[in-house]
């Protein structure tokens, strides 16, 4: 697959062991033979990736206010790096709608990010004439067996943004919620029943509503994260 969409970290990520999650935010890691703390930009689990020795790669981001001097950026799992900092897929994506990347969105325009719709927050809103989308992205980090999985912990959060895209459509606009998939090796997207069935459930009834549904895959090198190309549902 060609690269759709570019975007390159601020500096080279460098790399390190992991050793143990202290708690949520906070990883102890191995650099240079010395064990220090970074933080980790999720609240995913993550149990598959982030084990005992595991390679990881880090970005040095120093700050006054900061505890933590290195963040937690990428992992090495069978041969492939996996992006794991949540922040990165709304930053991707925003630039793709703006450059009008993305195949399926090309006639839109970024309109607005970060838009109260309901009781939620949306990422964006994209305009075309008239038309208005609403649009919810989501990170994806779980692989198994080829399938891009999503959630991987239970997410009320989610389901009410779901809920709100359902709305959206009834009232007359469109909607899209799209899965940043951070690694290069799904073949397949489906939402994960056996981790939240009421948000599988949820993600089907949007898509009988007219939401669309779109899984984007990522190919992550220590440079970059570039958005690769579309994988199809697996329902």
């Amino acid at each position: 697959m060609g690269v759709i969409c570019e975007m390159f970290y601020s500096q080279e990520l460098v790399s390190a062991e992991f050793e143990y999650r202290r708690n949520r935010f906070v990883a102890i890691v191995e650099i240079n033979g010395n064990s220090i703390e970074a933080h980790i930009p999720t609240t995913s689990r993550m149990k598959e990736l982030l084990y005992p020795r595991a390679k990881v790669y880090l970005s040095y981001n120093p700050g006054i206010n900061r505890s933590t001097q290195y963040d937690l950026k990428a992992v090495v799992y069978n041969e492939i790096l996996v992006s794991i900092d949540s922040g990165v897929p709304n930053k991707i994506l925003r630039n793709a709608l703006e450059n009008h990347c993305i195949a399926k969105l090309a006639d839109w325009s970024l309109d607005k990010c970060e838009v109260t719709y309901g009781k939620s927050r949306l990422d964006f809103r994209l305009i075309n004439g008239e038309k208005i989308m609403y649009i919810e992205a989501k990170s994806v980090t779980l692989v198994n067996d080829c399938i891009a999985l999503f959630p991987d912990a239970p997410t009320s959060r989610g389901t009410r943004h779901l809920y709100e895209l359902i709305d959206a459509v009834k009232n007359g606009s469109q909607a899209t919620v799209i899965f940043i998939i951070q690694r290069e090796d799904a073949v397949y997207f489906s939402p994960n029943k056996i981790t939240d069935r009421l948000f599988a459930d949820t993600l089907k009834q949007a898509y009988q509503a007219g939401v669309e549904i779109l899984p984007l895959k990522c190919r992550v090198t220590t440079r970059s994260i570039n958005i690769i190309g579309e994988v199809p549902v697996n329902w």
